[in-house]
């Protein structure tokens, strides 16, 4: 019996030596499978991407337990994801929300930061899941790793937490908002704007902010009760010797005093902005600068002082509206479209302007891009422009109109089919179309298929005047 036991034992460890010595095998072929083939080889990360060949490597990290495999394996995927936002998202899609938030908790400054990067990625994606990821703590770790020793996780982790409180368009997510705020994250978020030492770190935690209160009565009262915070310091950040940063504080800006003239007369109060703080930028050589600055400033034309808000807001529209005719980056032309969907709802002339200009058909054509990303920001804009008489009127001229998610309208050409049953698609000559079909009979069985009002009504005047 004392032998059978013992020999038991004997094996029971001989096996746990075998799964040890398989373990450090793979560990050891993912390093090498991570430095040998795809660091710096965009043609053999992109074939792997396309020959599926990270589906092992996603197989081996979801059922590895070990921190040390779990590393491993993980840089290893993102080193096969490379540089190209995309292809990071599709990694991170492949990874799992629940996983890339079970890495925020681990130890491992490296899961940390790929757990970071990959929820930031997934949130910002044309199809928005910040509900999936509200549904699991991951707000409470995000807020804990604000008090990281690297401060390459707590920059990632901050802009991350902004992500998760805005989607395009400046549409705040309130139950993220809140999370945050109950997480203690705004507290934590004032003492890095106000104590750490790099001004990087100051201003990022202010845009965080900003995104923390747009739209939220709560969290700004939070703020505005809370010892340390001052617009003083996000203004003496306007001077800083960084143009990143002196750009982001003008970001910053423009968040706190979106559609809200209370905020707007703090910033003046404060000592307000001039002109000069955005003309560099405006004039700036990098495109991605003058969409940024653009924004900003048309944000804030009302309170610059120093230049005419109508000019100031003309300008920016105007460069904001070039930007999306000849770009030829989808980086810039998504911004450009989601600054075109903020403006396209705040609380000035600013939308009109943007439809006099006509950048309802440059959007339309911009849903024929090959981006996602530019396809959803330039069809969220044009939600938001829907709401205008003339934008609403133009609209119908072109006939054409996609519903990706109840009561969230998108425009596209006969093209825009999607298979998975994602939207529903209506176009054609309205004068011939279903000529000899009762058109009360179509407009009920598209009620029957759960087609909202709004769209409806829509097209019931495409029937009624169909020379529109």
């Amino acid at each position: 019996m004392m032998m059978d036991y013992t020999r038991k034992k004997q094996e029971t460890k001989e096996k746990q030596c075998e799964r040890q010595s398989r373990l450090k095998k793979h560990t050891l072929h993912c390093k090498k499978f991570r430095k040998r083939l795809v660091e710096g080889n965009p043609n053999a990360q992109k074939n792997i991407m396309e020959s599926n060949g990270i589906a092992p490597l996603v197989s081996i990290l979801k059922q590895s337990r070990t921190q040390h495999m779990q590393e491993a394996v993980a840089e290893a995927l993102w080193a096969v994801a490379g540089t190209d936002v995309g292809v990071q998202r599709e990694v991170a899609a492949r990874i799992g929300v629940h996983l890339l938030v079970e890495f925020l908790g681990c130890q491992s400054h490296r899961l940390h930061l790929i757990g970071i990067m990959g929820l930031s990625l997934l949130v910002q994606s044309p199809y928005d899941i910040r509900d999936t990821v509200a549904s699991t703590n991951s707000m409470q770790y995000l807020t804990r790793l604000l008090q990281s020793h690297s401060e390459n996780v707590v920059l990632s982790t901050i802009r991350a937490l902004r992500h998760m409180c805005l989607s395009v368009g400046y549409i705040p997510h309130r139950k993220n908002q809140k999370a945050i705020a109950n997480s203690k994250g705004l507290t934590f978020l004032i003492a890095l704007m106000v104590k750490s030492h790099s001004e990087l770190i100051q201003v990022e935690a202010a845009n965080t902010l900003a995104a923390m209160i747009l739209g939220n009565a709560a969290n700004m009262e939070l703020l505005y009760n809370s010892a340390g915070f001052s617009h003083m310091q996000l203004l003496r950040l306007l001077h800083s010797s960084s143009e990143e940063v002196r750009l982001l504080a003008g970001a910053a800006l423009a968040t706190f005093a979106f559609n809200s003239f209370c905020q707007q007369r703090r910033i003046v109060d404060a000592g307000g902005v001039r002109w000069h703080h955005f003309q560099t930028f405006l004039q700036s050589e990098q495109e991605i600068h003058r969409v940024q600055a653009a924004f900003q400033s048309t944000v804030l034309a009302r309170i610059i002082p120093d230049n005419e808000s109508a000019s100031t807001s003309a300008l920016g529209i105007k460069i904001l509206v070039d930007t999306l005719q000849h770009s030829t980056s989808n980086i810039t032309l998504a911004l450009a479209a989601d600054c075109v969907a903020r403006l396209a709802h705040i609380q000035s002339g600013v939308p009109d302007a943007l439809v006099a200009v006509e950048v309802v058909p440059v959007l339309c054509q911009l849903l024929s891009s090959t981006s996602d990303e530019v396809q959803g920001c330039a069809a969220i804009a044009l939600r938001y422009l829907s709401f205008n008489p003339q934008g609403e009127r133009q609209l119908l001229k072109r006939g054409a109109f996609i519903w990706i998610k109840p009561g969230t309208p998108f425009v596209a050409n006969e093209h825009d089919i999607d298979t998975e049953g994602h939207y529903v698609f209506v176009r054609g000559h309205l004068e011939k179309a279903f000529d000899l079909l009762e058109w009360p009979f179509l407009f009920t069985v598209l009620r029957c298929y759960g087609i909202g009002s709004r769209f409806l009504r829509l097209v019931q005047v495409l029937y009624i005047w169909p020379q529109i």
